[in-house]
Protein backbone atom coordinates (compact mmCIF):
# COMPACT_ATOMS: atom_id res chain seq x y z
CA UNK A 1 0.00 0.00 0.00
CA UNK A 2 2.78 2.60 0.75
CA UNK A 3 4.08 2.27 -2.66
CA UNK A 4 0.58 3.43 -4.33
CA UNK A 5 0.88 6.41 -2.21
CA UNK A 6 4.38 7.14 -2.67
CA UNK A 7 4.01 6.68 -6.47
CA UNK A 8 0.73 9.13 -6.41
CA UNK A 9 2.63 11.40 -4.21
CA UNK A 10 5.92 11.62 -7.08
CA UNK A 11 2.66 12.14 -9.74
CA UNK A 12 1.10 15.03 -8.23
CA UNK A 13 4.14 16.38 -7.40
CA UNK A 14 5.47 16.26 -11.54
CA UNK A 15 1.97 17.64 -12.38
CA UNK A 16 2.43 20.48 -10.08
CA UNK A 17 6.00 20.96 -11.63
CA UNK A 18 4.49 21.33 -14.32
CA UNK A 19 1.64 23.45 -13.85
CA UNK A 20 4.71 25.76 -12.25
CA UNK A 21 6.36 25.97 -15.45
CA UNK A 22 3.25 26.89 -17.18
CA UNK A 23 2.31 29.86 -14.78
CA UNK A 24 6.40 31.15 -15.36
CA UNK A 25 6.16 34.44 -17.04
CA UNK A 26 8.68 33.21 -19.47
CA UNK A 27 7.98 35.14 -22.84
CA UNK A 28 9.06 31.68 -24.93
CA UNK A 29 6.18 29.77 -23.68
CA UNK A 30 2.98 29.68 -25.78
CA UNK A 31 -0.44 29.79 -24.89
CA UNK A 32 -1.06 26.69 -26.42
CA UNK A 33 1.67 24.80 -23.76
CA UNK A 34 0.39 26.96 -21.36
CA UNK A 35 -3.13 25.53 -21.50
CA UNK A 36 -1.29 21.75 -22.57
CA UNK A 37 0.79 21.75 -19.38
CA UNK A 38 -2.43 23.10 -16.99
CA UNK A 39 -4.43 20.08 -18.10
CA UNK A 40 -1.41 18.08 -17.81
CA UNK A 41 -1.11 18.99 -14.35
CA UNK A 42 -4.49 18.48 -13.13
CA UNK A 43 -4.72 15.10 -14.84
CA UNK A 44 -1.54 14.23 -13.49
CA UNK A 45 -2.70 15.45 -9.87
CA UNK A 46 -6.11 13.68 -10.58
CA UNK A 47 -4.13 10.33 -11.08
CA UNK A 48 -1.58 10.68 -8.54
CA UNK A 49 -4.37 11.63 -5.55
CA UNK A 50 -6.44 8.86 -6.78
CA UNK A 51 -3.58 6.34 -6.14
CA UNK A 52 -2.90 8.57 -2.47
CA UNK A 53 -6.42 8.00 -1.59
CA UNK A 54 -6.38 4.05 -2.93
CA UNK A 55 -3.27 3.32 -0.76
CA UNK A 56 -4.88 4.86 2.57
CA UNK A 57 -6.33 2.66 5.36
CA UNK A 58 -7.67 5.60 7.29
CA UNK A 59 -11.25 6.64 5.85
CA UNK A 60 -11.08 10.75 6.43
CA UNK A 61 -7.27 10.77 4.86
CA UNK A 62 -9.21 8.21 1.56
CA UNK A 63 -12.06 11.10 1.38
CA UNK A 64 -9.73 14.04 1.57
CA UNK A 65 -7.82 12.62 -1.03
CA UNK A 66 -10.77 11.84 -3.04
CA UNK A 67 -11.77 15.47 -2.89
CA UNK A 68 -9.03 16.15 -4.60
CA UNK A 69 -8.97 13.93 -7.09
CA UNK A 70 -12.66 15.31 -8.00
CA UNK A 71 -11.74 18.67 -7.98
CA UNK A 72 -8.91 17.78 -10.16
CA UNK A 73 -11.24 16.10 -12.65
CA UNK A 74 -14.00 18.84 -12.26
CA UNK A 75 -11.75 21.20 -13.63
CA UNK A 76 -10.61 19.06 -16.45
CA UNK A 77 -13.96 19.13 -17.58
CA UNK A 78 -14.02 22.74 -17.79
CA UNK A 79 -10.92 22.46 -19.64
CA UNK A 80 -11.38 19.86 -22.23
CA UNK A 81 -15.00 20.26 -23.04
CA UNK A 82 -15.77 23.64 -25.31
CA UNK A 83 -17.97 25.61 -23.35
CA UNK A 84 -18.69 29.37 -22.94
CA UNK A 85 -15.80 30.48 -21.40
CA UNK A 86 -17.32 31.73 -18.59
CA UNK A 87 -19.22 28.53 -17.74
CA UNK A 88 -15.59 26.69 -18.09
CA UNK A 89 -14.38 29.38 -15.66
CA UNK A 90 -17.17 28.44 -13.15
CA UNK A 91 -15.95 24.90 -13.51
CA UNK A 92 -12.28 25.95 -12.93
CA UNK A 93 -13.24 27.91 -9.64
CA UNK A 94 -15.22 25.04 -8.38
CA UNK A 95 -13.02 22.35 -8.95
CA UNK A 96 -10.02 24.27 -7.35
CA UNK A 97 -12.81 25.49 -4.43
CA UNK A 98 -13.19 21.17 -4.02
CA UNK A 99 -9.26 20.84 -4.34
CA UNK A 100 -9.01 23.24 -1.26
CA UNK A 101 -11.88 20.81 0.11
CA UNK A 102 -9.55 17.82 0.02
CA UNK A 103 -7.23 19.49 1.30
CA UNK A 104 -8.53 20.80 4.62
CA UNK A 105 -9.80 17.32 5.09
CA UNK A 106 -6.48 16.04 5.28
CA UNK A 107 -5.12 19.01 8.00
CA UNK A 108 -8.44 18.44 10.17
CA UNK A 109 -7.99 14.36 9.84
CA UNK A 110 -3.60 15.22 10.57
CA UNK A 111 -4.30 17.08 13.90
CA UNK A 112 -6.37 14.79 15.35
CA UNK A 113 -3.53 12.32 15.10
CA UNK A 114 -0.59 11.70 17.56
CA UNK A 115 2.34 12.95 16.09
CA UNK A 116 4.95 11.01 14.44
CA UNK A 117 8.12 12.02 12.66
CA UNK A 118 7.05 14.26 9.48
CA UNK A 119 3.60 14.59 10.36
CA UNK A 120 4.01 18.60 11.29
CA UNK A 121 5.26 19.06 7.42
CA UNK A 122 2.60 16.54 6.36
CA UNK A 123 -0.20 19.38 8.36
CA UNK A 124 1.86 22.09 6.68
CA UNK A 125 1.96 19.91 2.96
CA UNK A 126 -2.09 20.21 3.52
CA UNK A 127 -2.23 23.45 4.59
CA UNK A 128 -0.40 24.73 1.94
CA UNK A 129 -1.97 22.97 -0.59
CA UNK A 130 -5.32 24.23 0.59
CA UNK A 131 -4.03 27.70 0.37
CA UNK A 132 -2.75 27.42 -3.26
CA UNK A 133 -6.71 25.88 -4.59
CA UNK A 134 -7.96 28.68 -2.47
CA UNK A 135 -5.90 31.06 -4.19
CA UNK A 136 -6.43 29.66 -7.53
CA UNK A 137 -10.68 29.75 -6.97
CA UNK A 138 -10.09 33.53 -6.08
CA UNK A 139 -7.88 34.31 -8.70
CA UNK A 140 -10.84 32.69 -11.13
CA UNK A 141 -13.40 34.84 -10.01
CA UNK A 142 -11.32 37.76 -10.08
CA UNK A 143 -10.52 37.40 -13.76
Amino acid sequence: MKFKEIFGSVIVVVGTISAAIGASPLYFIKTNLREDLSLCRNVLQAGGNALQAEGQGDALRKIGKEFQSIGNTTVITGLVINLKKQTAQKIFITGNWIQALGGLINVGHGIELNPLPGHSENIIGNLLLSTGNSLQAIGGVYE
